[in-house]
C-alpha cells in the first residue's frame, strides 16, 4: 500500500467525522443501514459444502433444514424492502438460508409457463374462460401498521416496508401519469396465437384499484395481446397487426383498448418462439397520453391517445394500488 493511499483513508475518516448521522444516512440510505452493514462485515461464516447434507446436518432430517430455508425465504424475505431490512433479513439468517438464498434460490431470473393446458370451456368477450385460472396477483405497498397507527414513513415502525415519498419510493404500483408517469416492462416468449379454440385475447398486466368502472375514483392500467386486433376500429387487427393494445383511464376519462404498436408488430412477430423485451412508457399532458413502445431495447413507436390530461381532476392522477 502506498503512501498515498494512507493518506486518502485518513482524509475520508476525517471526512465523516465531521458528519452527522443524517448526512451519512443521505451518503448509505439511512444510519440503521450502517449500523446492520458492520454486523454483515463482521459476522463469521464457516467454510462449509452445505451442497452436501452430510456437511452440516448432524441431527434430524436433512430434508427439513431445506424445507425450513426456503419457507423462510418465500414468506419472509423482505422482497420490496430497503437495503437495511435485506440486510437484517441476512444478519438473522442461519447458514444454510444463506447459501440457499445466495446459491441456490432464483433472485434474479426465472419464468413462468402459463396456459400449460389451455382448456377452455368458454369465450367471453374475447378472452377465454379456462378451467384453472392462471395468474400472478400481487399488491404495491407500503401499507401503514395499523395496530399501532404508526407513520407509514417512520423510520421506526415496523410491519411494512420503509419507503421514502421525498425520494419518489412510495408504492411500487402507484399510477401518477401526469407528475412522472409509469412505464410496464417484461420479457415474453410466445410460440402461437390461437383465437378459435382457446382465446382471442390474453392480459399481460392489468392494473385496478378496485373501484366501480362508473366511478370518478376508478382507475385502471391493462396491457393485452389480442389476436384480433383492438375493438375499435374495423381494419384495426387485419392481417395479424396491431396485437398489442392498452387501456388506461382515470375515472371515466381515458382511452380502451388502444393500439400501441406500428404496423411491423404483427402477430407472427411476437409468436415467433423466441424471448422478447417489451416496455411501454406513459405520461399524460394536454394534448393526451403521449406513450413510446420499445421491443429489445429499441423505439418501436410512439403514440398520442386520448385528449386532454386525463389526470388533471385533482387525486384520480394519484391512485395508489
Amino acid at each position: 500500500m502506498s503512501f498515498k493511499t494512507l493518506f486518502d483513508k485518513a482524509a475520508t475518516l476525517k471526512s465523516l467525522a465531521n458528519k452527522s448521522a443524517e448526512e451519512i444516512g443521505g451518503e448509505i440510505e439511512s444510519v440503521g443501514y450502517h449500523t446492520v452493514d458492520i454486523l454483515h462485515e463482521d459476522r463469521f461464516i464457516p467454510q462449509v459444502d452445505f451442497n452436501e447434507p452430510a456437511t452440516f446436518a448432524r441431527f434430524g432430517s436433512a430434508e427439513e433444514y431445506y424445507v425450513e430455508s426456503l419457507d423462510r425465504i418465500v414468506e419472509q424475505f423482505p422482497y420490496d424492502g430497503s437495503l437495511k431490512e435485506r440486510l437484517e433479513w441476512e444478519n438473522d439468517s442461519t447458514y444454510i438460508d444463506l447459501h440457499i438464498y445466495s446459491s441456490l434460490y432464483p433472485r434474479t431470473t426465472g419464468y413462468i409457463t402459463m396456459s400449460i393446458d389451455p382448456s377452455v370451456s368458454n369465450i367471453v368477450d374475447g378472452y377465454g374462460v379456462p378451467d384453472i385460472a392462471e395468474y400472478i396477483s400481487l399488491k404495491g405497498g407500503p401499507h401503514t401498521n395499523q395496530e399501532s397507527g404508526m407513520n407509514p414513513y417512520s423510520t421506526n415502525f415496523t410491519g411494512s416496508n420503509y419507503l421514502e415519498s421525498s425520494k419518489n419510493r412510495e408504492s411500487n404500483l402507484q399510477y401518477n401519469l401526469s407528475d412522472n408517469g409509469v412505464s410496464v416492462e417484461f420479457w415474453l416468449k410466445k410460440d402461437n396465437f390461437d383465437p378459435t379454440n382457446t382465446t382471442q385475447k390474453e392480459v399481460i398486466f392489468d392494473l385496478w384499484n378496485g373501484e366501480n368502472s362508473s366511478s370518478a375514483d376508478y382507475g385502471r392500467l391493462r396491457l393485452e395481446l389480442t389476436a384480433s386486433g383492438p375493438e375499435v376500429g374495423p381494419s384495426l387487427g387485419d392481417g395479424g397487426r396491431d396485437p398489442f393494445i392498452l387501456t388506461v383511464l382515470s375515472g371515466t376519462t381515458g382511452f380502451v383498448s388502444s393500439s400501441i404498436t406500428s404496423d411491423s408488430i404483427t402477430t407472427s412477430s411476437v409468436a415467433d418462439g423466441n424471448w422478447h423485451h417489451y416496455a411501454i412508457t406513459l405520461v399524460s399532458g394536454a394534448i393526451g397520453v403521449t406513450g413510446s413502445f420499445y421491443v429489445d431495447g429499441e423505439l418501436e413507436n410512439q403514440f398520442v391517445s386520448g385528449a386532454g390530461d386525463i389526470c388533471s381532476q385533482g387525486a384520480r392522477h394519484k391512485l395508489v394500488f
